[in-house]
């Protein structure tokens, strides 16, 4: 019996270890993040053999989830290339594991949600600070140097997704430590964060920071001590000025130069996009679209299916401008878009089925219960992935769905104490 209960304890405390360092695993690597995953897979596999049962498989997201991952071994198994495609997606299932083990370990009550939050603050401080620190000297605190001169990265080095990160983790952790009080804090708190989305030159997550922030900020307005609001925004709009001047030329280029590879200045704004690197990415998922129309070519083919249509790309972008200094194969791991994502590589079926099966797990959490604050600013945070036009990573590698998934399961849980 003494044995059992230290078992349980055992599982517990790695689970909740696992979960309070999950920034850090985030900012350290895929390695870590799938590490720590595989712990939470086989301690969820031990419970099962040990009840006798297939744990959760009643709930509701549960069924979901089945569901979405048998299209996704399907979508992979029709993929020209196979083994490639089933490599990312076999292992996909820790996601589902992830969020449902969690989701009963923290309205369990096993996770005090406040120290959570307070610890979650403390790395994302640390966070801020190394990137700000980075944008004016050029090196962070470990003198690393990301090689352009508007990305900051901070802690996560040669990876430009600090910014990404922010995006994910910011809203959640402020909330858990000041709910629906001390809400001067988390304006304050969150500014602090644009700021440094913004000096971290990823024009993507700063404009979908801006627009969660935005989208907050008229949710509590009525609620926000104005004296306070006022200065706080003045003393950030005088810290930020200070950090554009010191560094205007290469934020401006950053943010307001031209992406396409034509010097041509009389071309439309949609001609600049299609002879970009982004263009040439949508005009490739495109041509992939055309010929895997509705089931894709499998998750994760991008990077070689593109290449089958560097000629047409080309000629397209020359008959644009013929004078351009330079053409584009549209090839990447990914179209940096999620659209771009789902057309080419799921198609016209796979895409809708996707977006089914997230438009349904949003509405299961909505007709079962009344959201929470939290609840809310996570889905937000998933409103903002679907956001067309913005580029974007892939949705379905390592660190995204990790910030992706983490934000569904501050959806999913049921959390009182936050309404």
């Amino acid at each position: 019996m003494i044995t059992s209960i230290n078992t349980i304890k055992a599982e517990d405390k790695l689970l909740k270890f696992i979960f309070y360092i999950l920034p850090l695993l985030v900012i350290a690597g895929n390695a870590a993040i799938n590490s720590a995953f595989f712990l939470v897979m086989i301690v969820y596999f031990y419970k099962c053999i040990k009840e006798k049962k297939l744990l959760f498989s009643k709930q509701p997201e549960f069924k979901i989830f089945f569901l979405l991952y048998f299209y996704l071994i399907f979508n992979s198994l029709q993929s020209y290339e196979l083994t490639v495609s089933l490599t990312r997606t076999i292992p996909y299932l820790k996601f589902f594991i992830f969020i449902l083990v969690y989701k009963n370990f923290i309205e369990q009550k096993k996770i005090d949600l406040n120290s959570l939050g307070i610890f979650w603050i403390i790395i994302i401080t640390f966070l801020n600070l190394d990137i700000i620190f980075q944008s004016i000297a050029g090196v962070d605190i470990f003198r690393f140097n990301s090689g352009l001169a508007s990305r900051n990265s901070g802690f996560f080095f040669d990876e430009l997704v600090g910014g990404s990160f922010l995006v994910s983790f910011s809203f959640i952790s402020i909330l858990l430590v000041t709910n629906k009080n001390n809400n001067s804090f988390t304006f304050f708190f969150l500014l602090f964060c644009l700021v440094t989305v913004f000096l971290s030159g990823e024009r993507s997550s700063f404009l979908k920071f801006l627009f969660m922030f935005s989208i907050f900020f008229i949710f509590f307005k009525n609620k926000l001590n104005f004296l306070v609001y006022k200065k706080t925004f003045s003393i950030v709009v005088l810290f930020l000025s200070i950090i554009i001047y010191l560094n205007g030329s290469v934020l401006k280029e950053r943010y307001f130069g031209m992406v396409s590879f034509s010097h041509n200045h009389n071309l439309s704004l949609i001609d600049k996009y299609l002879t970009s690197q982004y263009g040439a990415h949508t005009i490739a998922a495109f041509f992939i679209f055309k010929d895997n129309v509705f089931l894709g070519a499998g998750n994760k083919s991008f990077r070689f299916e593109c290449k089958k249509h560097t000629l047409k790309i080309n000629k397209i972008q020359k008959t644009i401008d013929y004078n351009m200094d330079y053409y584009s194969s549209g090839c990447s791991t990914h179209p940096h878009q999620i659209y771009n994502e789902l057309i080419s590589e799921h198609g016209m079926i796979g895409a809708l089925l996707l977006f089914l099966f997230i438009f349904k797990l949003i509405l299961i959490k909505i007709h079962r219960e009344k959201l929470s604050i939290v609840n809310i600013v996570a889905l937000l945070y998933i409103i903002t992935v679907f956001l067309p036009i913005l580029p974007s990573g892939s949705f379905f590698t390592t660190l995204n769905s990790t910030l992706i998934w983490t934000n569904f399961l501050f959806y999913f849980i049921k959390m009182d104490k936050y309404e």
